[in-house]
């Protein structure tokens, strides 16, 4: 009865989607093994735990093997978890970038938000760790609105706007890191809106007269989207 059991319970499994293949792949540990087998109550209470084993073992030699070896191959692994996984965020192009200057190139995915106002397009960045031979997710780059990257002048800029007001930032690269150069902020009152811009550097702030438009004047901050007024 208990070997029963264990045969429809591999059968079960071995039909997952390739994305649960990945995710049992990952059960190499008994206490990962114990996790897995604890998602199957039916497994943990009508069978032994060395046949429930010996089950999750089965599934993971059985499972479609994810070819990651190569940095080519660790990537496309990623775009298509991206594509496959993603509900509010579309997929718009993937190029390579080195965006922290360690001569590795970084995977940066643009993406465009389903929902919401104003401009929405963002990035997923995905910095290469050199110690560890793989992609990591930054969040300081995946957080960023509408970003433009200059990296041939060691800067980079974003920016919010909404219907009623936005703000933005300019950064530059030096001292190893990325840091604030500008910011600005603004409130949307038509023609007469004033755009306000203060020098990190200096702390000096600048007022600049601008229409309220979809995107910040080039003379605000430096950007690689279009100037089109409401």
């Amino acid at each position: 009865m208990k070997i029963t059991l264990a045969i429809i319970c591999t059968l079960s499994l071995l039909s997952c989607e390739t994305k649960e293949h990945a995710r049992l792949g990952d059960f190499v540990t008994i206490e990962g093994i114990s996790e897995l087998v604890a998602e199957v109550p039916q497994l943990v209470h009508q069978i032994d735990t060395v046949v429930a084993i010996a089950v999750v073992v089965a599934v993971i030699e059985l499972k479609p093997k994810i070819d990651t070896s190569t940095l080519e191959r660790k990537r496309a692994f990623i775009l298509n978890e991206f594509k496959t996984g993603q509900e509010s965020l579309a997929y718009v192009h993937d190029t390579l970038m080195d965006l922290n200057f360690d001569s590795f190139p970084d995977l940066v995915i643009e993406t465009h938000t389903i929902a919401g106002r104003g401009m929405r397009n963002g990035v997923e960045a995905y910095v290469f760790n050199d110690a560890k031979k793989c992609y990591v997710r930054d969040t300081f780059f995946s957080a960023m609105e509408n970003p433009s990257f200059y990296l041939e002048n060691n800067r980079m800029s974003s920016f919010q706007l909404s219907y009623g007001s936005g703000a933005g930032q300019e950064y530059e690269w030096y001292g190893g890191e990325w840091n604030l150069a500008k910011a600005f902020e603004v409130t949307n009152y038509g023609k007469s809106s004033v755009w306000k811009v203060t020098y990190a550097m200096t702390d000096q702030e600048a007022l600049m007269n601008y229409p309220f438009n979809k995107v910040p004047p080039q003379e605000v901050i430096q950007h690689k989207f279009e100037d089109t007024q409401h």
